[in-house]
Order: C-alpha cells, then sequence, then structure tokens
C-alpha cells in the first residue's frame, strides 16, 4: 500500500505534491495546538526540525526553476509558523524556547544514529541483506549530519531569534493588529537569511566535496528562497486560524 500511494504521489507533478505537504504541515501544526496546546507547538517545531534536515539531502525538478531544487523547505518554514504561533499567544520568551527545543532533538536524533552506524554490518546472505541495506540508507542519511547540523544551528538560531524579534516588533508597533504583516513581515527576512548562511555553510563551507557557487546560487538559495517568500503567504491563514485551534481552559502556561 505505501509503495502504491509513493507511486501515485510521484506521477503527480511537484507543485502539487508540495502543496499536499504544506496542507499537511499546517493542519498538523493547527491539531498539535489544539490538542496539547504550547507543548503540542513545541513537538511539531520538534519533528519538522528532524524531517526538514532528512529532506533536505534530496532535491526535485520544479516547472519555475531550471536547476533543481533541495526539498525540506515547505517542512522546515513551518517552523516559523509554529514559532509565530506561539509568540503570538504566548509571547517571545516560549517562542526562543522552541528554538533550542527544535534543536536538541535534531542533535539526539544524530547522535542516536551515529551511534546505530558504529555496530557492523551483519553480511551474509537472507534477512541479513536487508538489513545491511537499511544500515546502508541510514548512513546515507546520517552521515552528511553532522556538517548539515551545524549549518542549520547556526542559521536556524539567527534565522529564528530575527523572525520572533521582527514579529514581536511589528506587532508592538500595530498596536497587536495587522497580523498578516508581522506574519509575512518576519517570514520573508528570516527566510533570507536562513537560507543564504546554511546554503553557503552546508554545501560550501562545511561540505567534505563543496558544491559550485552557481548550484549554491540557484539550486539552494534561489529556488528555495522563492519556495519560502511562497511558502510565507500561505502559512499566513494557519497563524490566522489558530486563533480557533487554541485550547479553551487547558494547556494554560503560566509564568512561574
Amino acid at each position: 500500500m505505501i509503495e502504491s500511494t509513493i507511486a501515485s504521489l510521484q506521477t503527480m507533478s511537484p507543485e502539487l505534491v508540495s502543496f499536499c505537504m504544506l496542507l499537511v504541515s499546517g493542519v498538523g501544526c493547527l491539531l498539535l495546538f489544539r490538542a496539547f496546546g504550547l507543548f503540542g507547538l513545541y513537538t511539531f517545531v520538534s519533528l519538522s526540525v528532524i524531517a526538514a534536515n532528512l529532506q533536505v539531502l534530496k532535491a526535485a525538478q520544479f516547472t519555475f526553476q531550471a536547476e533543481p531544487v533541495a526539498l525540506g523547505t515547505i517542512v522546515f518554514g513551518s517552523t516559523y509558523m509554529a514559532t509565530n504561533i506561539i509568540t503570538e499567544h504566548y509571547g517571545r520568551e516560549f517562542a526562543q524556547k522552541a528554538i533550542w527545543i527544535g534543536f536538541a532533538s535534531m542533535v539526539f536524533m544524530t547522535v542516536v544514529m551515529l551511534l546505530t552506524l558504529g555496530f557492523p554490518k551483519l553480511g551474509g546472505a537472507g534477512d541479513n541483506i536487508r538489513f545491511d541495506q537499511a544500515h546502508d540508507a541510514i548512513a546515507i542519511l546520517f552521515i552528511p549530519a553532522p556538517a548539515i547540523l551545524l549549518a542549520s544551528f547556526i542559521s536556524f538560531i539567527i534565522s529564528q531569534y530575527n523572525d520572533i524579534l521582527i514579529f514581536s516588533l511589528v506587532k508592538d508597533m500595530s498596536q497587536g493588529r495587522l497580523l498578516w504583516l508581522r506574519s509575512n513581515v518576519a517570514n520573508v527576512v528570516s527566510a533570507f537569511v536562513d537560507t543564504v548562511v546554511f546554503s553557503f555553510l552546508a554545501w560550501y563551507v562545511l561540505a567534505p566535496e563543496p558544491y559550485s557557487i552557481s548550484t549554491i546560487w540557484y539550486t539552494y538559495i534561489m529556488g528555495t528562497f522563492f519556495m519560502r517568500v511562497l511558502l510565507s503567504f500561505f502559512n499566513t491563514p494557519f497563524v490566522y486560524m489558530s486563533y480557533w485551534f487554541k485550547p479553551l481552559g487547558k494547556h494554560i502556561i503560566r509564568h512561574v
């Protein structure tokens, strides 16, 4: 069933699959918010950071870009939506905690999977072949992870703090009005910062075999930034809808 579902998705355009991923991210964020409040948003940020750092190892060919575009943009971009929702309902302090929770989750996942690779391959035949294939697949995903993790850490911290700061400043300047403005301005500026910092660190400075500047610029910066700008506009309705999904009478967070 899983194989047939994947095969069906592969017959769709990358843009349509991206739209499905956007809906899954936005609805998933709101449902976790409704069910678990602030803790649900923390969980969403944690899962999204891990997923996006794995997705970025794959690229897809979109119609609007001549060069392939690295994936992970939609899921990672949804973390800004989540921190905007946290800032809107709980304040800047709790949103900043979400940043560190997301980073800590990726560190834990990377360390655990690298330890998993520390067990030698079984070799032989039969079921052992499948276990060895799984070992090779894990290696492909997680051996590049330390460099990606460091690049993610630096770009994620800088861009997320920038996002929260701009969101809060615009909210104060507009006296709590113009939610669409603070959401989009914060996301677009932060998206550019994150894309530039992460791309050059992950694929040039820290990469064992650096990509060309041209590939980095067109595949990892321009392509993903264009998608991040569009994503910002699509994420804004979910921030508005967070008022409908905010838990009432439970999961209330108070300063101690």
